[in-house]
C-alpha cells in the first residue's frame, strides 16, 4: 500500500498544483497526457451548435500557438489554485474530483477566461462565413492566451477574475 507520507517525500522537489477529473484516481497514481479537445467537446457541451463552435475556437487557438509553447492537445491541465479548480469545476457536468498533484516538468500558464471570450465571440459564425475582422479579432485573442495575459488587463466590461490553466505535457503523479 502507498502512503501518503510516502508520496510526499518523493514529491519534494516538485510543484504541486490541481487537477480535476471525472475519473477516479488514487494516491501514487500516474496519469499520462490525454486531452483531446474534439472528445472534450463531444463530451462537456451537448448542443451540437455550440460543439461546432468549440471546435472552431479550439481550432483559431491551435492556428496562433508559437512554435516553442505546449500543445493543448495531447496534455494535462492543471491549476495553481484549488480555488481555481473549484471554480473550472463547477461548470462540468458530471462528479469531477479535484486532485493534488505533482509535477517535474514546465507548467506554462494561461487564463482560461480568454477560451470563453473567445467562444462568446465566436457564436453566431460559422468558420467558411465569420468576417475576416471577426477572425483576426479572434486570433488576436488567441494571441494574448498563449501569451499569458490575464484577459481583465485586455478587455473593459470584463470582471472574471483569471483562471490560470497549467498546460503540462509530461505525466503527473496523484498526491491526494
Amino acid at each position: 500500500m502507498i502512503k501518503l507520507k510516502d508520496i510526499l517525500n518523493e514529491v519534494d522537489d516538485k510543484q504541486l498544483y490541481y487537477h480535476v477529473s471525472s475519473n477516479a484516481y488514487k494516491p501514487g497514481d500516474v496519469i499520462k497526457p490525454y486531452f483531446n479537445p474534439n472528445k472534450y467537446a463531444e463530451d462537456v457541451i451537448t448542443d451540437v451548435h455550440s460543439r461546432q463552435i468549440m471546435k472552431q475556437v479550439d481550432d483559431i487557438l491551435t492556428k496562433a500557438k508559437p512554435s516553442k509553447a505546449s500543445s493543448r492537445d495531447k496534455s494535462i491541465f492543471v491549476f495553481k489554485t484549488k480555488s481555481d479548480a473549484k471554480r473550472y469545476s463547477m461548470n462540468m457536468p458530471g462528479n469531477r474530483k479535484i486532485y493534488e498533484v505533482a509535477v517535474n516538468s514546465n507548467v506554462e500558464w494561461h487564463d482560461m477566461n480568454w477560451i470563453d471570450y473567445i467562444f462568446g465571440k465566436a457564436v453566431g459564425w460559422s468558420l467558411g462565413t465569420m468576417p475576416d475582422y471577426v477572425l483576426k479579432q479572434l486570433k488576436s485573442y488567441a494571441k494574448l492566451y498563449w501569451n499569458g495575459e490575464s484577459i481583465v488587463d485586455h478587455t473593459s466590461g470584463y470582471f472574471k477574475k483569471p483562471i490560470w490553466e497549467g498546460i503540462v505535457n509530461t505525466s503527473v503523479k496523484i498526491v491526494s
